[in-house]
């Protein structure tokens, strides 16, 4: 706590008493005695500026509540109540997350507040979203894909802070600076009044009064790839007075509204964003037209007029190619995921499988022991909104050793994910988190031969199928929800632990392969590749 006194300047910084606590309302993080001591310090510079003409600046960590971007919850519940009586004191806080290139990290009212935004681990909400309009979500590439949740990637991280000037007359100036492009980024902040609101311009009437993006004329929606039930399109970005805050993608079957998959602007980036949006559209059908329609979302929710395109998508293939996952076993011990060309990795209690060629199969094949072999794949995140619509997880695996405990053949599961198994009871089981609970579908058989594993997620539905048969299947609904932290990452050979240092419930195991799919594969798909193992 202390009160400066700078150039006739009053400047209060405020630490918080009661963070964590679990005395008192939720959102209480000043104590009396700490407002008691805030209001003492704003009685003093009002002295100094009886005029009220003067701003008094605080800094201090959470938010008044209902100001800036974020603080509808987990902020302040008594800051904004005292600050109202001062309508010249300018509150900066932290916390949120928010980026400062988002309009509303401003907010006037009975006084002036600024969100400060941060440097790393950004966090959003998606304007206009269902679901995420008032939750948290984080960026995890650079065509503003999301996940919901915590979870440190570097696309995260922000590039923006504040240069705030006042000159002589009280007119305060904020410029965001932009450190990737070494720049101001946008148009200044200015501030020309402190005494009155009634001249405050920064309030929350912008909402209604916001206008809506737009696109250039000559802007359209371009077809990357057209597989017979993924899509991947490109548009370009919008324009907008405020900022693009997200893109909406409405996807139709003639009249009905398939579903709809949503992008950040990553504004926050500033010149650095991206100049055109990349979105995947994945859970089609094939052989089907279907009909899109891309909206941009401003931060107050209010959208553009859409950019409209249709496309049919291409026949059903016979035999498909792996898109998110697949694993190369090298004699030597490594392994390399085909998809990406990422050498997987083996940390401090991993240690390398035994591979060897196997004549049968014509291709190699690794041997788990049980203990803490185990290689491991982090590159799900940027595939977890795909996998809310449709997955394959495909393995040929022969279980040498039932032990007295669960074995983990393919593990990403902490707090959601999904993971295939064998259990004491001897049941193979798939776990895939729907809803915020787990659920499964299940083979009961026993070990000491190869098996053919192939499970599938599409729209609802769980499968089962072991050795091209459908053997188990399960109706559920709800959102797919991945694991916490770098419990996101995927080990083959057992399960990952949460710290990303340890594993746990190795499996006794030769593995032959690994295949991850963006789609459900069919049961056609599914018998001919299985086909492939034994002719």
């Amino acid at each position: 706590d202390a009160h400066l006194i700078i150039d006739g300047f009053h400047y209060i910084f405020l630490s918080m008493d009661k963070y964590g606590t679990q005395t008192g309302p939720a959102g209480e993080y000043l104590s009396e005695t700490k407002l008691a001591w805030l209001k003492e310090q704003l009685d003093a510079a009002l002295e100094d500026d009886p005029s009220g003409e003067k701003p008094i600046f605080i800094f201090q960590h959470i938010a008044p509540r209902g100001t800036v971007l974020g603080s509808e919850t987990g902020s302040d519940i008594g800051l904004k109540t005292l600050l109202a009586q001062y309508p010249n004191a300018v509150d900066f806080s932290g916390h949120t997350h928010r980026p400062i290139s988002d309009p509303q990290c401003v907010w006037q009212g009975e006084f002036t507040a600024f969100n400060t935004g941060s440097m790393a681990y950004l966090a959003q909400t998606i304007a206009g979203h269902p679901t995420y309009e008032s939750e948290n979500v984080i960026e995890i590439d650079e065509y503003g894909s999301w996940i919901d949740g915590v979870n440190d990637h570097s696309v995260r991280n922000g590039v923006m802070y504040y240069i705030c000037e006042i000159d002589a007359n009280n007119v305060m100036r904020v410029l965001r600076y932009n450190v990737a492009t070494q720049s101001v980024w946008g148009e200044p902040i200015i501030i020309d009044s402190f005494g009155d609101p009634t001249g405050f311009d920064y309030t929350d009437a912008r909402k209604t009064s916001s206008q809506a993006p737009v696109f250039d004329s000559e802007d359209q929606i371009n077809v990357l790839s057209n597989g017979y039930t993924k899509t991947e399109i490109t548009f370009p970005q919008a324009s907008c007075k405020d900022i693009v805050q997200n893109y909406r993608v409405d996807i139709y079957n003639g009249n009905t509204l398939v579903k709809s998959e949503y992008r950040l602007s990553r504004s926050h980036m500033g010149e650095k964003m991206p100049q055109n949006m990349q979105v995947t559209l994945a859970g089609l059908q094939p052989s089907t037209e279907y009909a899109l329609k891309v909206f941009a979302v401003n931060s107050y929710g209010v959208q553009s007029l859409p950019l409209e395109k249709t496309f049919t998508t291409s026949n059903e293939v016979s035999s498909p190619t792996p898109d998110i996952f697949s694993v190369q076993f090298a004699t030597s011990g490594t392994a390399t995921d085909l998809v990406t060309g990422q050498a997987l990795t083996y940390l401090k209690s991993f240690s390398k499988a035994t591979v060897a060629e196997d004549a049968t199969l014509g291709k190699n094949v690794a041997t788990f022991d049980g203990i803490n072999d185990a290689y491991e794949f982090d590159g799900l995140d940027e595939w977890v909104t795909t996998m809310n619509s449709s997955f394959t997880l495909e393995t040929y695996v022969y279980l040498t050793s039932t032990k007295d405990k669960t074995q983990v053949i393919v593990g990403a599961s902490q707090e959601g994910g999904f993971s295939l198994s064998y259990t004491t009871a001897g049941v193979y089981t798939f776990n895939y988190c729907i809803g915020g609970e787990y659920k499964s579908v299940t083979y009961t058989s026993g070990i000491e031969q190869w098996l053919h594993i192939v499970a599938t997620y599409d729209s609802g539905a769980l499968k089962l199928y072991i050795n091209g048969a459908l053997v188990d299947t399960e109706q559920v609904s709800g959102e797919y929800q991945p694991g916490i932290l770098d419990g996101r990452n995927m080990v083959i050979g057992a399960d990952i632990r949460t710290d990303n240092t340890k594993i746990e419930n190795c499996a006794y195991s030769k593995i032959a392969t690994v295949n991850l799919y963006s789609n459900a594969l069919s049961a056609q798909q599914i018998s001919n590749i299985y086909s492939s193992y034994i002719n």
